[in-house]
């Protein structure tokens, strides 16, 4: 099976007086490290440095101002990848910052791709007057002694937020955003001392050094924060889900008339093609998340059907709404469930599908968002031997839009070639497809098919 893993975006806020060189050996030691190197993409925050404004608030506001710019700049650079965010010091309060004002205006939508956020010896209480001796130093130092002076109730306020619309969220919506945030300290740290850096959040993971060696490239530094990007911890809104497998055997040599049957209703459905498609999630014994979590399938065409083969796991909870759909269409079956309805944390569901799949509509669209999840393997195995005719071939594009933005209802649309992850052409000896994404937190996934003519000149996977 053909696996790819989309590397993630780190992007990283250093000290406010802190030159970028202090960073340069992390970053280093990152983009090498045998764990890190094929799956992490750096990209560093410098600060606008305007200390001489009147106001904190204006101080604040201008460098948030700056980073939500930046943050686009850097999307419109990886639109693909899910971004993870680290802090020290002010920077940290800075993406606290900007977290706060993208909720104030019903925006949280537009930053899905933002994982999690690591806040290395961020003072989460009131600036304190260690914190004030530290920023008198240097050149600019008086000036934004004076205006950090003024932030301690900003900080206050920043980080109620962060209780209430991040850490305890429930679900993410255009004002909240339920991801996970790790918190490091150090006891040595004569700047931002442990207390003040764990303040209202639930743990603190402990560092060795002051500051400016907390982010190192030695020792247990370098690899609690190494752990922390590449193990971020549950969260009670985020579904941890070790696989989700989807298995479509699709039958296109069809002619013949079924009878469907759903609720009260007894149709003739002219059948052109069909096929059996199998789902099965299984959690992460990590996972904390036990909202409903939804296994379904549908079609179109109102003229086909989906017909349930079996559901394994646990009683189906779906709502009477969704029940008095399917019993009055036919078009949608919907399998809802709790993670902990099964021991062993495996679901399925199986369906066929009748006229699913026509000339206008070769291809199958899977949501992969479920409010919130974490995908360790998402796998994809298509069975497409039907289309085997005069020895023509299969031209298969495979998309992941990582904003579950789409509707069914407006299928089918017009894809974006910049997302296609894996492309095939092929013959009829390989009309079997695999694929595998691993490390996918959440989005759309689109694999389409069109039937080549024979001479038409045939592309190794990509």
């Amino acid at each position: 099976m053909s696996k790819k893993t989309i590397p993630k975006v780190l992007v990283l806020v250093g000290e406010i007086r802190a030159s970028p060189v202090e960073y340069e050996d992390f970053i280093s030691q990152v983009s090498i490290d045998a764990e890190l190197q094929d799956i992490i993409i750096i990209q560093t925050y410098e600060y606008s440095h305007t200390p001489s404004l009147d106001s904190p608030y204006d101080l604040l506001k201008k460098e948030v101002d700056s980073f939500a710019n930046f943050l686009k700049e850097v999307r419109h650079k990886h639109p693909t990848n899910d971004f993870i965010t680290i802090g020290h010091g002010f920077g940290g309060i800075l993406i606290e910052a900007f977290l706060k004002q993208i909720c104030e205006v019903n925006a949280a939508n537009d930053i899905t791709h933002l994982k999690s956020v690591i806040l290395v010896s961020t003072p989460v209480f009131a600036i304190n007057r260690s914190i004030l001796n530290y920023l008198k130093l240097g050149s600019r130092g008086g000036k934004l002694h004076k205006l950090f002076r003024g932030l301690s109730n900003q900080i206050t306020e920043i980080e109620r937020f962060m209780l209430e619309k991040v850490i305890h969220a429930d679900q993410f919506n255009s004002h909240s955003i339920p991801i996970p945030v790790l918190c490091f300290g150090s006891k040595d740290d004569k700047v931002v001392n442990d207390s003040l850096a764990k303040g209202y959040f639930p743990s603190l993971s402990i560092l060795e050094g002051g500051h400016f060696e907390l982010i190192s490239t030695v020792g247990q530094n370098f690899e609690q924060i190494k752990r922390a990007i590449l193990e971020m911890p549950p969260h009670q809104a985020i579904f941890e889900v070790e696989y989700m497998h989807t298995q479509i055997t699709i039958n296109d040599d069809l002619d013949e008339t079924r009878t469907a049957k759903h609720g009260s209703v007894i149709r003739e459905v002219p059948v052109t093609n069909s096929a059996v498609v199998s789902r099965t999630v299984k959690f992460d014994k990590r996972n904390i998340c036990q909202k409903l979590f939804t296994l379904r399938y549908g079609v179109e065409n109102e003229n086909g059907f989906v017909r349930r083969i079996k559901e394994d796991g646990g009683k189906n909870r779906a709502d009477s709404f969704s029940t008095k759909k399917y019993l009055k269409r036919g078009l949608e079956y919907i399998y809802n469930f709790y993670p902990n309805d099964n021991e062993d944390g495996e679901f399925g569901l199986e369906v066929e599908v009748w006229e699913g799949y026509g000339a206008d509509n070769q291809g199958v669209h899977f949501h992969l968002g479920n409010g919130a999840c974490r995908y360790n393997e998402i796998s994809y195995e298509l069975n497409l031997d039907s289309y085997e005719k005069d020895g023509s071939h299969l031209e298969v594009n495979i998309y992941f839009h990582p904003e579950d933005k789409h509707s069914c209802e407006n299928l089918p649309y017009e894809r974006d070639v910049n997302r296609i992850i894996k492309s095939y052409n092929t013959r009829i000896d390989s009309f079997n497809l695999k694929i595998a994404l691993e490390k996918v937190g959440g989005g759309v996934i689109d694999i389409t098919w069109n039937t080549l003519e024979s001479d038409s000149k045939v592309i190794k996977p990509t």
